[in-house]
């Protein structure tokens, strides 16, 4: 079964300028018409699954409403280079257009449509002519009668705005609002040009791909300006691929999942698994995909980055599975080579800023296991490939254990009397408790201190599971002994502080975790490039059994990181090109989590919006190395070009 690819989409999308051969450009002499109707085909692509290379060329359709088109616009640039090239106009598409649903497994094509529209203040010369279509745009761009486009609250400078400045725009809309463009009957994703590479990546290329391989920009034919719109819709002057401006996201716990392990006694029943949402998402993006290549001072010079000191090297950051697996050469005059490759890296608005607390977007709402969730594409570079800046799928679960207690985050479960014990007891050893009894007692008297001796109060805090000592008095065993004349009569007020002090001490170094009703949440943080059951590297050979693209490599350090700084986790000078983009998400790829086992209890409380509080996200704390993980569960990751990345975590 043929499957249409909407990551696949999203990386091909960028394909729809990467057509064009500059050369062949350059050597024509346009004289031709400023003025007039242009007719582009603008494709929504799928790629066939019938692929071999690890995670990066695997896609698949999703659904058919992520291929709804309700408008489009086209913003065209001239100029001698894609990063120079100016604004000119930006017009509607002249609608209705009628989208062709193609049903062939050779071609990368799912759906296309051709969008005519006027086209004015071409300058002709030594200029090429390109164009970028914005697609289901109404929330992210307003165009004014003029061909005046203000795009994400930014109005643009016709003549002067570049296409590298247009890159650095960010969308300032709501991720609802992306894929729903205002509408309330039906979804519409906003989709833009995808960027493409005319160099092949993946396992065992010689020659690297590189900046200048990259192209976003469709190139137009300017010969092919008409004086009518049907004369243009007859004779295209172009071809644009595009991609959805988000990532997708999908769970799956299988009903093979069925129990979870405990420290001691009989392991917990899976009775029920009650939905899950995304944490910690990128607030904002840039309109279109940005490389991060036309800015002044790149974030990164990512192309050529390997996986590992690999003697054939595995150039991950483009893939090698041609978006026209037919070959065909769709239009001449732009296709000097019928071959283009997906990118599959970029940076987002916070690619290399650290975020502070309370940046990221929390999960708010919890929706049902077979629901898809969609979200801005987060990436950062090594340096801040930590917990605090990594998006995570949280789903929970409702087990048959009632309620139950932890003590000191073991895994076995405790009844409240049991657990609380652990309590009392560091109170009724406290040398400071001890000696203030002891100093208390009238001359010649004595005293035996015991649980009996205190009254111990407790409270279930909600908000983190914690389950703390908040009460913490004389009994009446021992003010009964104050008025026998065994202590002194202001016994009571002396030890005062000193229970004061003891009460802290006592949650510090017993921590009790309240579950209630069984329920408890886990949490997969995403990856892109690796595979979490991949076990690393132990030589320089690559395995092409691994699905990992960006793999641990256990010559180089430990198995894993051991905590500390990701300075310290992700070593060596080579740690960009080895271990950028094992986390993170990127537009029009979807992450297909599948768990396959869960290893030990889960955090009492929805963890969501709280990455910041180590009291429900412990052991993690915000600059905790991504990789150095306490696993909950085991899961797979699958990264499909919607991409599907499909994982599989333990936990």
């Amino acid at each position: 079964m043929r499957k249409l690819s909407f990551l696949a989409l999203a990386a091909v999308g960028l394909l729809f300028g990467a057509c064009a051969s500059n050369d062949a450009v350059d050597e024509k002499v346009k004289e031709s018409r400023s003025e007039g109707y242009m007719a582009i085909k603008i494709n929504l692509p799928t790629t066939p699954v019938t692929v071999t290379r690890a995670a990066n060329d695997i896609y698949d359709d999703g659904e058919t409403y992520e291929y709804n088109v309700q408008d489009c616009a086209l913003l065209f640039f001239e100029g001698t280079e894609e990063a120079s090239a100016k604004l000119i106009t930006a017009q509607n598409v002249l609608l209705p257009f009628t989208p062709n649903h193609t049903d062939n497994d050779n071609d990368n094509v799912t759906y296309s449509f051709t969008a005519t529209s006027k086209i004015s203040g071409f300058s002709g010369g030594s200029n090429n002519l390109y164009a970028l279509a914005l697609l289901n745009y109404r929330n992210v761009m307003s165009l004014g009668g003029d061909g005046t486009p203000t795009v994400g609250g930014t109005p643009l400078v016709l003549k002067s705005t570049k296409f590298s400045d247009f890159v650095e725009l960010l969308a300032n809309t709501s991720v609802e609002k992306m894929i729903n463009n205002g509408a309330t009957d039906n979804n519409y994703f906003f989709m833009s040009n995808a960027v493409l590479s005319t160099a092949v990546g993946g396992h065992g290329v010689s020659t690297a791909p590189t900046k200048d391989d990259l192209q976003q920009l469709a190139t137009l034919d300017p010969d092919k300006i008409k004086d009518t719109e049907a004369e243009a819709r007859a004779d295209a002057a172009g071809e644009i691929f595009v991609e959805r401006a988000v990532a997708k996201v999908t769970i799956t716990v299988p009903s093979s999942v069925k129990t979870i392990e405990t420290g001691i006694g009989t392991p917990l029943t899976i009775t029920s698994v009650d939905g899950w949402t995304l944490d910690n998402m990128e607030p904002n993006s840039f309109v279109t995909k940005n490389t991060g290549f036309l800015r002044t001072t790149p974030e990164t010079d990512y192309i050529p980055y390997t996986s590992g000191a690999f003697a054939s090297k595995n150039y991950r950051m483009v893939g090698n599975t041609s978006v026209r697996v037919d070959g065909t050469k769709t239009n001449p005059y732009l296709d000097a080579s019928p071959d283009l490759y997906r990118s599959y890296w970029c940076v987002d608005p916070h690619y290399n800023a650290d975020v502070s607390a309370g940046v990221m977007d929390g999960g708010t709402t919890f929706v049902g296991m077979d629901k898809a969730m969609y979200c801005f594409e987060n990436t950062f570079d090594t340096q801040r490939q930590s917990y605090k800046n990594t998006t995570r799928a949280i789903f929970k679960v409702t087990t048959n254990g009632g309620d139950f207690f932890t003590v000191n985050e073991d895994q076995t479960t405790y009844k409240e009397a049991d657990a609380t014990s652990y309590v009392k007891d560091n109170v009724v050893n406290n040398s400071d408790v001890l000696l203030a009894f002891k100093h208390g007692l009238e001359s010649g008297k004595s005293y035996t201190v015991k649980k009996e001796s205190f009254n111990f109060t407790f409270t279930r805090d909600d908000e983190t599971g914690r389950y703390k000592l908040t009460g913490l008095t004389l009994s009446t065993d021992v003010t009964n002994a104050i008025t026998a004349g065994t202590f002194k009569s202001t016994f009571a007020s002396d030890i005062a502080a000193t229970l004061t002090a003891a009460k802290t001490a006592a949650n510090t170094n017993v921590i009790l975790r309240s579950y209630k009703d069984g329920e408890m949440w886990y949490e997969a943080r995403i990856q892109h490039f690796a595979d979490p059951n991949s076990q690393g590297y132990t030589s320089g050979t690559f395995d092409a059994r691994d699905s990992d693209l960006a793999p641990w490599n256990k010559w180089e350090t430990s198995d894993k990181p051991t905590g500390g700084s990701t300075s310290g986790s992700y070593p060596g000078t080579d740690a960009e090109k080895n271990y950028l983009g094992r986390y993170g998400l990127v537009r029009n790829n979807w992450y297909d989590i599948e768990v396959t086992g869960i290893k030990r209890l889960g955090k009492p409380v929805d963890p969501s919006n709280k990455i910041n509080n180590p009291e429900v996200d412990y052991p993690d704390t915000p600059d905790t190395p991504d990789d150095d993980l306490s696993q909950y569960i085991s899961a797979k990751i699958h990264v499909l070009s919607w991409a599907k990345r499909t994982q599989k975590w333990t936990l």
